[in-house]
């Protein structure tokens, strides 16, 4: 399960990761298809394992069942919004406060809409290539996908500038069962 080996990169080096849970698939294998008409399997951290593998990390929601929010009514977001924040609590005994828009789909619409759900901040996929904070945490798009994060890792360790900034790389942990994508990580 590429979450388990993700998460012990990161506690070796005492970075923190936000990892998007869909809690409907908790402890299952589920098949993605992609554009090119291969299917990814992804493999589901357990139930009884999520405190163990997140226990330095943020677990944020990312719908019940990954469905696309700009596809579906109002009424079927907030199930998919509730519903993942009430199991992932239950499960983790913690606050759920954070969310990743499934295929990072949002408009200022369904993010006011989650907003009500009690989420404060939920993220896209819209690389900006820069470090900024966002004007909008329930839109909140990221620097850039970690396929590209060596392209900038420079530019932000040189910045010298005197106010906050983040680097804000996304990604699938999935993604790294590419060698050389994982190798880029390490």
């Amino acid at each position: 399960i590429e979450d388990i080996q993700l998460t012990e990169l990161f506690d070796k080096h005492n970075l923190i990761g936000t990892f998007n849970l869909n809690s409907g698939y908790i402890g299952a294998t589920q098949g993605w298809p992609q554009e090119n008409g291969d299917t990814i399997y992804q493999k589901y951290v357990g139930k009884d394992a999520l405190l163990t593998v997140y226990k330095n990390h943020e677990i944020a929601a990312h719908g019940e069942f990954h469905k696309n929010f700009i596809e579906i009514s109002d009424e079927e977001i907030l199930k998919e919004v509730t519903a993942d924040l009430t199991i992932l609590k239950e499960l983790t005994n913690r606050e759920i406060i954070s969310l990743a828009y499934p295929f990072g789909n949002t408009n200022k619409q369904i993010a006011d809409l989650v907003s009500t759900a009690g989420v404060i901040n939920g993220r896209t996929v819209a690389d900006t290539y820069t470090f900024d904070l966002p004007g909008d945490y329930m839109i909140w798009n990221p620097t850039c996908h970690d396929s590209k994060a060596l392209d900038y890792l420079n530019e932000y360790v040189e910045l010298d500038k005197k106010e906050l900034s983040l680097f804000y790389v996304w990604g699938h942990s999935w993604e790294f069962g590419n060698k050389q994508r994982w190798d880029n990580m390490v």
